[in-house]
């Protein structure tokens, strides 16, 4: 998704009649850009689903969003968590290391997820990122991103 501007039609593709329910799963569905794909998405009707660092966290949503953990460090159980997705929309990032994590940790955890879909057969991924910056790359964020 270019911007949170997008209009909510552009979201995702629509369910043709006599199909199940579609099946989406948000990074970060309970931060800023993923709460907004997230409520866009609910709004469609689909079925919705949160990947996050912090299961636990009340969800703005109530009970409409099912949360379960990224699982970086079990690759088999991501995926499993991306079984029967039509799109995978990504928001995450890292904007500064804390709490054990680095921009490199960042970077293997994405390259992480984005391998997962293609075990799954997701049906699309949309991932979001901002690596614009001046030159040069003073931040290590920026430069992560860039990788």
């Amino acid at each position: 998704m270019s911007s949170p501007n997008a209009r909510a039609d552009q979201l995702a593709p629509a369910v043709g009649a006599g199909t199940t329910r579609a099946h989406d799963v948000v990074t970060g569905a309970f931060g800023y850009t993923g709460r907004y794909i997230a409520q866009q998405l609910l709004a469609q009707g689909r079925k919705v689903t949160t990947l996050t660092g912090r299961p636990d966290r009340q969800s703005p949503f109530g009970d409409q969003v099912r949360a379960l953990p990224f699982n970086f460090d079990d690759p088999g159980t991501l995926a499993k968590s991306l079984e029967g997705v039509d799109t995978l929309y990504n928001t995450y990032w890292i904007r500064f290391a804390r709490r054990g994590t680095s921009h490199d940790i960042a970077v293997r955890n994405s390259r992480t997820l984005l391998k997962a879909p293609k075990t799954q057969e997701c049906g699309a991924l949309c991932t979001s990122a901002s690596a614009a910056q001046p030159q040069p790359l003073r931040f290590p964020t920026f430069a992560a991103k860039r990788r």
